[in-house]
């Protein structure tokens, strides 16, 4: 008699272990850490997981922590059987809270929100029936509604100071609100060896054959899905980089010529050093500075990747007034000085779920004193005529346009030019801020 041979295991119990793992692993953290940069790590515990694998479970924790106060309320609502008052709620609400949530049920609501499909319960199905007999009350009230949908109704105030400045109207803040859940594409900026006319469509074409999902918008290319856009053959040559609609525009804003001598004073990684490289041809040059060297290291290998020689760098801690290099100090400052400031990074809760979790009155208010601290140092190093440039990726007024207001009414050598919020709902990328004013005495 032949014995039969045993089945082999579903083809999805290791995504399903490892999802629930590394899930459990997330919240035994005491803060959040970046979301992306915890799973490239975590993930090397299991190789065995494909691609595809990884983007299933990277989707799913994202959607997590879009709605992980969402999930909280709603079970709570549920157990209920009546919506509770949104805004009381909040102010009670703990992240700890996750943890009186059943692992399933919380999954369920996540999934509902995220409109996925989840397992097929019956539970799922009471709780689906509930949710739609109540939408039409969640979407009636303001604080209901910005809950639901991933925004905590204590952020109302700030989003109303935003809306007043950029006269939105009440459905276009709910708008704003909603757009915080919706996935962004991410965007290529041709580097300059790449720049010909037909360079666009040419690298486009490229990278479609390749198997990436890629279109023109605003006429940059966006990417969204299909092939590792990071494992083309024109990525490898240097061809492009990865860098946000959002901040390409704030690299535009410093209206640069060949020549210019420009500071990127908290440069990171070195995103927009590398676009202010480009827009000044070859000619001029590019100081980055950092807080942290690491950072200042990548920028260097992308630097060379690039082909850009016109950028040099260094450490600066931002509290005191930069040293000039011997060039810069001959014409008495920078023509341009670029503050990327550090900040709440709210507006980059689009790419970044968890760290709308992070956002605080006291981290707020932290950022706000590092910001003018960076402000009063760097601002001495603009020659007459130059521009200085604030940004952050951050929609709060408090810290765009009022910290910008009390600069300029302590600094009557400075007049402002120009303040933009980019993205928002004007376009589908990051919200930042940019603000340029030139030193006129």
């Amino acid at each position: 008699m032949k014995r039969r041979s045993k089945k082999s295991p579903h083809p999805q119990l290791n995504l399903v272990v490892a999802k629930k793992q590394l899930w459990q692993e997330w919240l035994s953290q005491s803060k959040f850490k970046p979301l992306d940069r915890w799973l490239k790590q975590s993930f090397k515990k299991y190789p065995n997981l494909t691609r595809e694998d990884k983007l299933k479970v990277s989707n799913d924790m994202f959607s997590a922590m879009r709605y992980m106060q969402a999930a909280c309320y709603l079970e709570s609502c549920y157990q209920a059987q009546s919506l509770l008052n949104a805004l009381l709620w909040d102010k009670e609400w703990k992240q700890d809270c996750i943890h009186e949530i059943p692992t399933k049920e919380f999954w369920q609501w996540v999934y509902l929100l995220a409109d996925k499909s989840g397992p097929g319960t019956k539970s799922e199905n009471d709780r689906q029936n509930w949710f739609l007999k109540n939408r039409v009350q969640i979407n009636d009230n303001i604080e209901t509604y910005a809950l639901v949908n991933g925004f905590r109704p204590q952020w109302l105030n700030l989003l109303k100071q935003r809306s007043l400045l950029q006269a939105w109207s009440a459905e276009q803040s709910r708008q704003f609100i909603k757009q915080q859940n919706i996935h962004l594409p991410i965007y290529l900026r041709i580097n300059q060896e790449y720049q010909q006319a037909d360079c666009l469509h040419h690298i486009l074409h490229h990278i479609k054959q390749q198997g990436v999902h890629a279109d023109l918008y605003k006429n940059v290319i966006s990417v969204d899905g299909g092939t590792d856009v990071q494992r083309t053959e024109l990525y490898n040559k240097g061809a492009f980089e990865i860098q946000d609609l959002a901040s390409q525009q704030i690299a535009e804003a410093l209206s640069l010529k060949p020549g210019f001598k420009v500071w990127d004073a908290c440069a990171g990684a070195g995103g927009k050093t590398l676009a202010i490289a480009q827009l000044l041809a070859g000619k001029g040059s590019v100081t980055a500075t950092d807080l942290h060297q690491y950072k200042l290291d990548e920028l260097k290998k992308r630097a060379k990747r690039g082909q850009y020689h016109n950028v040099r760098s260094f450490v600066w801690d931002g509290q005191s007034k930069l040293r000039l290099p011997n060039d810069v100090k001959q014409q008495a400052g920078f023509d341009r000085v670029l503050i990327d400031a550090p900040c709440t990074s709210a507006g980059t809760w689009r790419r970044n779920p968890d760290a709308r979790w992070r956002f605080s009155l006291e981290d707020t208010a932290e950022q706000l004193s590092i910001q003018k601290q960076i402000l009063e140092n760097a601002c001495l190093s603009v020659r007459l005529g130059g521009y200085l440039v604030y940004a952050t990726c951050s929609w709060q007024v408090s810290e765009n346009e009022a910290q910008v207001a009390e600069f300029l009414a302590h600094h009557e050598n400075f007049r402002l030019q120009s303040q933009t919020l980019l993205g928002g709902i004007a376009q589908q990328s990051d919200t930042m801020f940019v603000a340029v004013m030139e030193r006129v005495k």
